[in-house]
């Protein structure tokens, strides 16, 4: 989970580059399809279906994703609070 600065939803637009996140660097591969769990009612929670349609409403980018594949290219240690940079 990254926090950076940007509108919602930024590392769609990601793919393609490179990341640096403490001393890491991670390519971008590509978009994560959103997971349908939520679709499905869960021992004790009722399906929720209007999460979807939040994360379409505010996901211009790219609405049937959220987050982003990427591959370990410089291996190195990643804290909470570390700076993220676009290569």
């Amino acid at each position: 989970l990254l926090d950076v600065d940007g509108p919602a939803f930024v590392e769609g637009t990601w793919t393609g580059r490179r990341v640096r996140v403490g001393a890491a660097v991670l390519a971008v591969d590509g978009p994560t399809v959103r997971c349908a769990m939520p679709l499905r009612a869960q021992p004790g929670l009722e399906r929720e279906p209007g999460i979807f349609r939040a994360l379409e409403a505010l996901n211009e980018v790219s609405p049937n994703h959220l987050g982003a594949y990427c591959s370990v290219v410089e291996p190195g240690p990643v804290r909470v609070g570390d700076r993220v940079e676009l290569a």
